[in-house]
């Protein structure tokens, strides 16, 4: 069961992600947080972003294991 939350809630900020960057880059505009954040600072998103999804690789690891 554990599994299966981390794995969804991995998915959804990723189609969160995803969809961000494809508004974006059809309204030529930030459409949301990461769009946004990238605009300030795109080292600080990309460390973000490495770390969010590598606690997700990590639990999913660590759920897998047990």
């Amino acid at each position: 069961m554990a599994l299966i939350l981390v794995g969804t809630s991995a998915a959804i900020t990723l189609v969160y992600v995803l969809g961000d960057v494809f508004l974006t880059r059809r309204r030529g505009a930030p459409a949301g947080d990461f769009s946004a954040m990238w605009q300030i600072s795109k080292a600080g998103t990309a460390i973000m972003l490495i770390a969010v999804f590598s606690s997700y690789t990590l639990a999913i690891v660590i759920i897998g294991r047990f």
